[in-house]
């Protein structure tokens, strides 16, 4: 997966905690998702890495994949909306990946 392009990610901040935004797609595509706790949170196809434990697996799983990546700093001085997310739900996740890969149970006519 190594690649001459640098993958941009934004370091959301608030008073209290902090979360690195990344696609879910990229987290499937290093095969992390299994491993995301339940204090990150998940708005459409972005999900938001609690700073804790969470975004350090993504770094260490870019960084094993040879991707480079620079991170942004967005800090807000009150409580931010990532708070108010769908925590990330291994097993939602789990089922919702597993659906991907059964095969079609369409049959040709």
């Amino acid at each position: 997966m190594k690649t001459n392009k640098v993958l941009n990610l934004k370091f959301y901040c608030d008073p209290g905690h902090g979360w690195i935004a990344a696609k879910v797609s990229l987290l499937r595509e290093l095969g992390i998702t299994g491993q995301i706790s339940r204090c990150s949170f998940v708005k459409g196809s972005t999900a938001y890495l609690e700073e804790d434990c969470d975004a350090e697996r993504l770094i260490r799983a870019l960084d094993a994949k040879g991707i480079a990546y620079k991170v942004e700093v967005k800090h807000i001085d009150r409580n931010s909306p990532i708070r108010n997310y769908q925590s990330w739900d291994t097993n939602q996740e789990q089922v919702l990946q597993s659906a991907i890969n059964l095969p079609s149970l369409v049959v040709n006519q």
